[in-house]
């Protein structure tokens, strides 16, 4: 009997789309303007289509925030106020970090030779000191290299 029942809806909906577009076209013929046949044909969208589509809608925002939120970067939160002499002979490398993206600070990223990393602030002078140290120990590494 339900199957019975929805082909006999089936041959409604197909009636009243074969009504509406014989009117459609007598309404054409009489020379009325196209916005009383769009008017004519208007109908409210399917309650289910319109359910799924607004759930496909929330499940894709969903996925595209948590993947925006795992790309984040490697940003300092605060700085180192003093290093010890001892751990600054142990820097081997650096990196700035600007004020872009996700990062709020500007920082000097200093690596260590194990590789723990502490941040500095760039506007302090002990740091600016040991950027051209790090420097000066790279330039001498590829003099010696060379000669």
């Amino acid at each position: 009997m339900g199957v019975a029942a929805s082909a006999l809806n089936s041959l409604r909906c197909q009636l009243r789309s074969k009504t509406r577009l014989q009117k459609s076209q007598q309404r054409v013929e009489n020379g009325e303007p196209a916005s009383t046949l769009q008017d004519s044909t208007f109908r409210i969208p399917d309650m289910r289509l319109t359910f799924s589509g607004l759930t496909l809608l929330l499940i894709l925002a969903c996925v595209y925030l948590t993947l925006a939120q795992g790309s984040y970067e490697d940003c300092c939160l605060k700085y180192v106020k003093n290093v010890p002499k001892k751990m600054r002979h142990m820097v081997s490398t650096y990196r700035r970090q600007e004020t872009d993206g996700g990062c709020n600070i500007p920082a000097i990223i200093f690596t260590l030779r194990r590789g723990r990393m502490f941040c500095a602030d760039p506007s302090q002078l002990w740091a600016q000191v040991l950027i051209k140290k790090v420097d000066n120990r790279k330039h001498a590494k590829r003099a010696k290299s060379r000669g």
